[in-house]
């Protein structure tokens, strides 16, 4: 039996340690004092382990405290060099993980129940991120966060692998009134489109039922298409702007339902939102509601003739890049950060911004819809409006007047 033959070992070039390393430590920290600024300092310590372990406290030191816009900028192009995995958390000024599962509801495990996307929701928590757009709290509630927003103009801005796809914010989801649990429940639609360089919002929001009890909900269930549009009427106990500002919410759905079909079109005027409704008797709708008892926790009526109402709701997100731009702020909080203030201006949204909004969406009867689905004909609506008798099927094709 022969020996094994054993090759001989494979040399590895290793570069030499930097000479700074042959110096005392106490001499490299006092070299470190002397940097002209935090970014110099930060790329020194990473530049080998040894520097690391010798000034990584101490380079959180060199801003006297505070951390220096200069940690932003390094972060940030940390964030566009790795972002297939980091993201630049503007709240704590810090990079986070995250998964390409992300997104701004609640997942369902493979047993069938609701399970709390975890890892997306202790990061919000730990970073304490106060802007999250959900005007509507309740059982399985969408909550867009600006980081979530921000990841998906990251994929936007630098292409894939990057942040997250699109397709991350759409989703549908059942909601109620946060001060009630028997009431009928909302089906929310979510999904979004990117125009120029700003994340667009648009919401489907169905409710349906018997006469009687969709006029209660729609009266009392505060049902909010933003933080300023809502339905019913503003009440004393709302928790709208009214007690914030001094201005009333605005009524979208008056508790009058009538019973032939109705069209209602609008904007807000605090924050970048428009909204087309409509009203129409039916022979074939399901009151949902809450039922512990049922399976997933929802139950569905037997089909009954009665009312419904769909809401198309469009929201301007903005670019999505700093946690505290005002149009996301305003968006998420229902106010501005100067709410308080008794020199506050009451016009919060600038003419030019709106009109950008009402520009990129068409804003005509049909037409915020239309333009969403760049070209072609809208099925869904145009079946719509025949049902309703309000227009022809070639009325979607031109403005108001024409």
């Amino acid at each position: 039996m022969h020996p094994p033959v054993l090759n001989p070992p494979v040399e590895l070039y290793q570069s030499p340690p930097p000479t700074l390393l042959d110096l005392p430590v106490e001499i490299i920290l006092e070299i470190a004092d002397h940097l002209s600024s935090w970014l110099v300092a930060a790329a020194l310590t990473v530049t080998c382990k040894a520097l690391f372990h010798i000034l990584e406290k101490k380079a959180d030191k060199l801003g006297g405290g505070q951390q220096p816009a200069s940690r932003a900028v390094l972060l940030g192009l940390l964030e566009k060099k790795h972002g297939h995995k980091f993201y630049h958390c503007q709240t704590c000024n810090h990079l986070h993980g995250f998964s390409q599962a992300w997104n701004p509801t609640t997942t369902t495990t493979k047993g069938g129940g609701p399970e709390k996307n975890k890892e997306s929701a202790v990061v919000l928590r730990y970073c304490r991120a106060q802007h999250v757009f959900n005007p509507n709290p309740g059982r399985n509630g969408y909550n867009l966060s600006c980081a979530h927003a921000r990841l998906v103009m990251n994929r936007h801005l630098r292409g894939a692998p990057k942040g997250l796809p699109l397709e991350a914010l759409s989703r549908s989801v059942w909601t109620r009134h946060y001060h009630r649990d028997d009431g009928l429940l909302w089906r929310q639609h979510f999904c979004a489109r990117i125009v120029g360089d700003d994340l667009l919002l648009r919401v489907r929001h169905v409710i349906e039922g018997s006469e009687e009890n969709l006029r209660h909900d729609v009266v009392d269930g505060r049902h909010k298409i933003c933080n300023h549009v809502l339905t019913g009427l503003p009440t004393s106990g709302s928790s709208c702007l009214e007690k914030k500002s001094g201005s009333s919410c605005e009524p979208l759905m008056h508790p009058e339902l009538e019973s032939a079909p109705r069209y209602e079109s609008g904007r807000c005027d605090v924050c970048p939102t428009e909204y087309e409704a409509f009203v129409w008797r039916a022979s074939d709708v399901r009151e949902t509601r809450l039922d512990s008892e049922a399976e997933d926790g929802i139950s569905h009526g037997p089909t009954i003739e009665g009312q419904r109402i769909i809401v198309f709701a469009y929201h301007n997100l903005g670019g999505c890049r700093d946690d505290q731009d005002w149009i996301f702020g305003l968006l998420a909080t229902g106010r501005e950060k100067s709410i308080f203030s008794k020199t506050r201006q009451m016009t919060l949204v600038s003419q030019s911004t709106t009109l950008s909004l009402r520009s990129a969406l068409e804003p005509s009867t049909l037409g915020a819809k239309r333009k969403w689905l760049e070209g072609g004909r809208d099925l869904e609506v145009e079946g719509l409006l025949s049902r309703l008798h309000m227009v022809d099927a070639d009325s979607v094709t031109r403005r108001p007047g024409q």
